[in-house]
């Protein structure tokens, strides 16, 4: 039984997999794409599954003779491939808001009227993406995946203003960067517990030598 049960938790990991990662649903089930909502769902099905085998671990600990112990690692593996694809599942979902705002801040121009569209785009796929995972993910974790998230974003708004040539010297580009940057904040901050997550957006100014 505890063969079985082992196969049993290996094949749902490496099925959920291919069908969500590998986007095999889209084949399976004709889904027309494979969302972050089911990225998130995916992940929350791992994460409960990982949450019960200790106590099955613990449960076949107490039936077998101490000799027989050495087949309880196969529930250690077990754990460690199934926190792999949790985490991976977690790099994708960055990496599709990664690619999407690599190509919107590509873009940016820094010009009246401000806020700029390019950063109401920003922050609508901000609200769209929380809108997906908000109630599916626990709070601490939706805050350290936007916290990843606004990292890509910091990166490649620097690259851009670098490319601009603006620079934080008080003039008036910098000060319409400023009115973005704020608008952005403010409006990432307005998400469900995201109010106090702190963006560190001095970051996208290149260090005075």
């Amino acid at each position: 039984m505890l063969t079985r049960l082992s196969d049993l938790l290996k094949h749902f990991n490496s099925r959920s997999c291919q069908l969500v990662l590998g986007a095999g649903a889209l084949q399976v089930v004709g889904l027309k794409t494979i969302t972050t909502k089911n990225l998130a769902l995916a992940s929350r099905c791992l994460q409960l599954v990982v949450l019960y085998i200790p106590i099955i671990r613990t449960h076949f600990q107490t039936k077998l003779q101490p000799k027989q112990f050495s087949v309880l690692r196969h529930f250690d593996h077990i754990t460690k491939d199934y926190n792999d694809h949790i985490s991976e599942i977690s790099a994708k979902l960055v990496a599709i808001m990664d690619s999407l705002f690599e190509k919107v801040l590509s873009k940016y121009e820094v010009k009246a009227p401000m806020p700029s569209a390019c950063f109401r785009n920003v922050c609508k796929q901000m609200a769209k993406m929380h809108e997906a995972i908000n109630e599916l993910l626990p709070e601490e974790q939706s805050q350290m995946l936007f916290l990843r998230i606004n990292a890509s974003i910091k990166m490649h708004l620097k690259k851009q203003l670098s490319r601009l040539g603006v620079i934080n010297d008080g003039g008036p580009q910098h000060g319409l960067v400023v009115v973005d940057v704020a608008f952005y904040t403010e409006n990432v901050q307005a998400l469900k517990s995201l109010e106090r997550l702190d963006l560190n957006m001095a970051e996208i100014w290149e260090q005075k030598r």
